[in-house]
């Protein structure tokens, strides 16, 4: 006897049971494994390095007024600068209470993953979290003394918020998405371009129902996000007086060779992953836009097409910029398209397959990359803490400490507390902050590491030692000390690079020419720092005169 269509149905809907609380199940897991994640760094991050300090001093600076004059020297709007400005009149500016402060961001932007993620009508953000939550790049972006972390989470609420606006029509969430979109803007100005990728795909979701009124919402929300920047228009431009000195130009393929050090952080598997979410976004956008036009606005062409809008124009605004692109300055675009990733892979599929697909994906990247992912982030930022401590210590007075490369001043500056002077190569007369204009003035000069090799000098002529923060190349004794004419060069023009290599060869010359010892302090960290900071320290003593 065949049995009857209704109990059949019940009983092959009884064998998906399993799937939710599965999902669930993995979810809670990886968010746990977040967590820990975010726990490690937060233990493990230790003293801030340069970029940090910079954000944490404009934050600190004596008044509004100050921060606002200052604005052209830093690569933020002013959202994230009060925020942390407004947690340090309350917490503090010590290490630990900015380091609590990132924290608090990451677990922030885990809840902001599941709730954009659960307003999108998902479960739980899977692949959001495996592709993205553990990434341990992402952590130490979220996580970091930036306003990287805040701005990531204003646009991943963003998302949904536009998102309910074309499903409801409800001008509440219109409102919300146009204030999320503005605080994202605020924060982070290449969220803008992030921020146009989500008014297109929900625009394009819209305009299959020739929907013409919520296509005029969004293009409202998004207009007075971008209108919110045009008070910094004279800040970005005076900006540019500095920043021609990072222009490299870059080829597309070079940016997009970078792209593996973010996405594959936890493993190279991930960048095979995420090419397969690419691709499976465009046959979803394609499928999702030739179906039968319906009231009801497809949910996977908005989650489709922002994933592969948010890329492209992403992308495309790093070119533009032609500056060298660093990891996490691709963070915000893995968190503009978090929420959308589950939604999208699941509608490439069909029925309960698709999401044990979600679900068995999910499993595999996390298992092959979150150990090392934990791994990772135990890494500490800089050891230029333990630096400037042994100088606090050991160096004498009429001793010569010199800081190159210059920007490890920065971070120097906030450590050091030690009452011998020191100086950069070249000397700058402010070091609190990224000052690259002085960098240029530097530039435009015929001798700008005259200052400080004279002052070596002294120091070892006098039976005194020279110090070196950072590292200097060994120089070649059998050519003259190397020189280079004043900006702009006539092959690399305003590029920084090669002047601040030929000033260290300048250095290394002048103590190799005149010193007798040269000894490398061991001891401080440097091994076990981020490449991005670590720090060698090298007491240079004897006088041989000249040769």
């Amino acid at each position: 006897m065949k049995p009857r269509p209704k109990a059949h149905a019940r009983r092959q809907e009884h064998r998906w049971d399993w799937v939710l609380p599965a999902e669930l199940a993995v979810a809670i897991l990886l968010t746990m494994v977040a967590l820990v994640g975010h726990g490690v760094f937060f233990t493990h991050a230790g003293a801030l390095w340069r970029d940090e300090v910079n954000s944490a001093e404009f934050a600190g600076m004596p008044s509004l007024s100050a921060i606002h004059q200052s604005l052209n020297y830093d690569s933020f709007p002013l959202a994230g600068t009060l925020t942390l400005r407004g947690w340090i009149s309350l917490g503090g500016g010590s290490d630990a209470a900015l380091r609590t402060y990132g924290l608090l961001v990451g677990i922030l932007f885990i809840g902001s993953l599941w709730l954009s993620v659960r307003l999108l009508g998902g479960s739980a953000p899977l692949l959001a979290l495996a592709l993205v939550a553990l990434n341990p790049w992402v952590i130490r972006t979220v996580a970091s003394v930036r306003p990287y972390g805040l701005g990531m989470v204003f646009i991943v609420l963003t998302v949904p918020a536009m998102w309910k606006w074309v499903t409801l029509s409800s001008k509440r969430w219109l409102a919300l998405a146009a204030v999320l979109a503005i605080l994202s803007v605020q924060t982070l100005y290449q969220n803008a371009f992030l921020i146009m990728a989500i008014c297109i795909a929900a625009a394009l979701a819209s305009l299959r129902g020739r929907e013409w009124k919520k296509i005029i919402g969004i293009g409202l929300a998004g207009g007075v996000a971008g209108a919110s920047l045009l008070p910094y228009l004279p800040s970005i431009a005076k900006a540019r007086e500095w920043n021609v000195l990072l222009v490299t130009r870059p080829s597309l393929m070079e940016l997009i060779r970078h792209i593996p050090d973010m996405v594959g952080a936890g493993g190279a598997f991930q960048t095979w992953v995420w090419l397969a979410v690419l691709a499976v976004s465009a046959v979803v956008a394609t499928r999702s836009w030739n179906l039968k036009k319906s009231q009801a606005p497809p949910l996977p062409l908005f989650s489709a097409a922002l994933i592969l809008l948010a890329t492209i124009l992403f992308v495309a605004a790093v070119k533009a910029t032609q500056l060298v692109t660093q990891p996490w300055y691709y963070g915000p675009l893995l968190a503009v398209v978090a929420p959308a990733l589950d939604v999208t892979v699941r509608a490439a599929g069909t029925g309960k397959t698709s999401r044990i697909a979600v679900l068995a994906t999910a499993l595999l990247v996390s298992g092959v990359s979150g150990a090392s992912a934990l791994r990772q982030v135990r890494e500490p930022r800089t050891n230029i803490d333990a630096v400037a401590a042994y100088l606090g210590e050991h160096a004498a007075m009429e001793d010569e400490i010199v800081v190159y490369p210059f920007y490890l001043g920065v971070s120097f500056q906030r450590y050091y507390k030690g009452s011998v002077e020191w100086t950069t190569i070249p000397p700058l007369r402010e070091t609190r902050i990224h000052r690259y204009d002085l960098v240029k003035e530097a530039m435009t000069s015929p001798d700008p590491t005259a200052p400080v090799l004279e002052a070596m000098d002294r120091a070892l002529q006098s039976g005194h030692r020279v110090w070196i923060v950072g590292g200097l190349q060994p120089p070649q004794m059998d050519q003259p000390p190397p020189s280079i004419t004043p900006a702009p060069h006539p092959v690399s023009g305003w590029y920084w690079i090669p002047y601040y290599t030929v000033w260290g060869q300048q250095a290394a010359y002048s103590l190799s020419l005149h010193a007798t010892r040269f000894d490398t302090v061991p001891g401080l960290g440097a091994s076990r720092a981020s490449p991005y900071e670590s720090v060698n320290l090298l007491v240079v003593s004897g006088w041989k005169g000249v040769n």
